[in-house]
């Protein structure tokens, strides 16, 4: 499996989840903020602070890849072949 496929699976998920809560309250956006690790990695965060509804208090939903690029892609590779 690619690291890219992972990640871009993620994302969605994360997409699809903020959706869904957004969806429940009616009126909620999130805000995104993305980021990238010097030493590798990355990730982006979104976050509800108030909703119009009263549904949520603070929601922040969360995707992260951080540590080695090379590394990972590595550890990925070698699942796969077991």
């Amino acid at each position: 499996m690619q690291i890219e496929q992972v990640t871009s699976y993620l994302l969605q998920l994360q997409d699809s989840i903020c959706e869904a809560l957004a969806a429940e309250d009616g009126e909620a956006t999130f805000i995104t903020d993305a980021w990238q690790r010097p030493e590798g990695g990355g990730g982006r965060s979104r976050v509800l602070n108030r909703s119009y509804r009263n549904t949520y208090e603070i929601l922040r939903v969360a995707y992260e890849l951080v540590g080695n690029d090379a590394a990972l892609r590595e550890e990925l590779r070698t699942e796969g072949d077991d």
